[in-house]
């Protein structure tokens, strides 16, 4: 039975390929359900999507979307088999033979072990959403398909509203999801989505915002609301990676002349009532919020922070850099090896750039900081200046967090965006 089921997910898959081939920019289509699904099963399942497992292999729905993606770029490139010369083709390309070499090394040593296919699962749909975006250019595509992201995203709000609502009025939170948040020194019953979907909302508030920003010149209830969220969801990572481009955003705001005074008392007003429930507030939401940022001042001043999943991160991601040694330091460990193998961490760094530094040593890190700087440059001087904050925004949780495929979007579009008439491995059409 699982034999048929892997033969119809890939002949599926197939499918999929065929037709985003034939329309580039039906890839959203694809993203924004997977997007929501992930979402719904981080609420209420938690559990890994498999959609099949046969032969040895488990093939799940993360592996179908970089297939897609891969798949897509492959047949394009079959097409229309060469390649521009450019920074960003340089960059990728070395990058991904760096990460080739590892993963090859990996296999090697380790075979098909849980930890190398982890390794291999993370870097591929990364990459390929990097690859894919910066091949094609479905920037204006995006604008097609904004009404069923609007759904989706109000839907999910709508969920997680009710959940809060049962949570904080009779105290009613009877999901898996809502206690597995409750296990670290910042955790809640309220963070029943994981950071790395909570990071779509933040990108989708800071969407809103900006919009707001450049054409009614004040902020709407819907990006009021969306902004709450991320908060609410408690999640210092995607907190820090929002604020980041919420800052480049009032920036550029500023020196275009667009802070209205309407806008400028409502963030007086926002930023007034926030400080009113940080100081003044009671209860278990109100001290996780305060505690956050009495966290993050403790780190700004370089105080102490033992017992906190600030203190733990700092020490995993001293053991995998200590950990790199000889020609590991230039090109590091292979794939399967594992993270901060010294103090027994097993797990992710908890940091995309440390996860980087651990697979692909010095170069690979060199490279990639190379890359994005590249691509902040180039968009500043080319005027494209109001994607940079969502730029920002994924360098922010890739640093606190890691990295993953909505990050490789914004990068790859990024790349997409500073090489539009030389773009990567651009196609004759």
């Amino acid at each position: 039975m699982q034999t048929v089921l892997m033969a119809g997910w890939l002949a599926l898959t197939l499918f999929l390929i065929y037709k985003v081939t034939e329309d580039k920019g039906k890839i959203f289509v694809i993203l924004i359900l997977y997007y929501f699904i992930t979402v719904v099963n981080d609420i209420f399942f938690m559990s890994t999507i498999e959609l099949a497992n046969a032969f040895g292999f488990s093939y799940q729905l993360s592996d179908m979307l970089a297939i897609v993606m891969l798949g897509t770029v492959l047949v394009d490139l079959l097409k229309n088999p060469y390649l521009k010369n450019n920074l960003t083709n340089l960059f990728l390309l070395l990058i991904s033979a760096l990460l080739v070499v590892s993963m090859m090394n990996g296999l090697s040593r380790y075979g098909f072990s849980a930890e190398w296919i982890g390794d291999l699962r993370t870097n591929s749909v990364f990459l390929f959403s990097i690859f894919y975006f910066a091949r094609f250019d479905v920037f204006q595509d995006a604008k097609k398909y904004r009404r069923l992201l609007d759904s989706v995203m109000i839907i999910i709000l709508a969920i997680s509203c009710v959940l809060w609502a049962l949570d904080i009025l009779i105290g009613f939170h009877p999901l898996p999801s809502q206690y597995n948040a409750t296990l670290s020194d910042g955790g809640s019953t309220m963070r029943f989505i994981q950071s790395y979907e909570v990071l779509g909302i933040a990108l989708y508030a800071l969407l809103l915002l900006e919009e707001n920003m450049n054409t009614e010149g004040y902020l709407k209830f819907r990006t009021i609301l969306f902004t709450a969220a991320v908060v609410l969801f408690q999640h210092r990572s995607v907190w820090m990676a929002w604020g980041c481009g919420f800052i480049v955003i009032l920036l550029i705001s500023m020196k275009n002349a667009r802070i209205t005074k309407k806008l400028f008392f409502q963030l007086l007003l926002l930023t007034v009532f926030c400080f009113i429930v940080l100081n003044m507030g009671s209860g278990q939401l109100s001290e996780n919020i305060s505690k956050s940022f009495e966290l993050i001042g403790k780190m700004m001043k370089g105080e102490s922070i033992e017992h906190t999943t600030a203190d733990t991160r700092t020490q995993v991601w001293n053991a995998v850099i200590e950990d790199l040694s000889g020609s590991a330091l230039l090109i590091g460990r292979p794939y399967g090896y594992g993270y901060g193998r010294s103090i027994g961490w097993k797990t992710s760094p908890h940091s995309g750039f440390i996860r980087f530094i651990g697979r692909t040593g010095c170069i690979g890190a060199g490279l990639a900081v190379c890359l994005l700087t590249f691509i902040i440059v180039k968009l500043i001087r080319k005027g494209n200046t109001r994607f940079l904050p969502y730029v920002i925004c994924v360098i922010g949780f890739i640093y606190g967090y890691d990295y993953t495929w909505l990050c490789g979007v914004i990068i790859g579009m990024g790349c997409m965006l500073v090489c539009r008439n030389c773009g990567f491995w651009e196609s004759e059409v």
